[in-house]
């Protein structure tokens, strides 16, 4: 009996494990409802306002895959988190518009920013974020210079967010 208990419990982990990667409370939202979850789960944790600027095209409340979606929410918490431990949270800002045929996804800090001539991005942490970004189709962006702060773009087509 006590091998059963251990095999549930480890399937229960698992299953919280997925849960958490799959991120099911995105499940039918929008994408600004996404980007508001992400935003809103950062000011929590850290105590640092993130100021938001979002196009009012009605694209941003539209329902999106939810690939789409995890991807979204993934890339927004890496960015914030990226500029609360190197920028000290400095004047972050998140922006989502609509430019033409693409949705534009930006987080955005006036901290020390770095040098992106040198090595790959600086660090795993964006380079993961450009692998999962290309992995839906998109286009990632790091534009920075030292001492001029740090954007973050997320690049989606936006026929793929139908």
């Amino acid at each position: 009996m006590r091998l059963r208990e251990c095999l549930d419990e480890a399937l229960r982990d698992v299953r919280d494990l997925c849960g958490g990667l799959t991120l099911p409370e995105l499940d039918r939202r929008s994408v600004a409802e996404t980007l508001d979850m992400a935003i809103s789960a950062h000011e929590r944790r850290t105590g640092v306002a993130v100021e938001r600027t979002f196009g009012h095209d009605g694209m941003l409340g539209l329902p999106a895959p939810h690939p789409f979606l995890i991807c979204i929410y993934r890339f927004v918490q890496e960015g914030l988190m990226n500029a609360f431990r190197h920028a000290s949270g400095a004047g972050v800002r998140v922006s989502a518009e609509f430019d033409g045929s693409k949705r534009v996804i930006r987080v955005m800090d006036d901290g020390r920013g770095l040098d992106t001539t040198v090595g790959s991005e600086a660090g795993l942490g964006l380079s993961g974020l450009r692998e999962r970004v290309e992995s839906i189709g998109g286009t990632f962006q790091v534009d920075s210079a030292p001492g001029a702060g740090t954007r973050l773009s997320m690049i989606l087509p936006l026929a793929d967010l139908r």
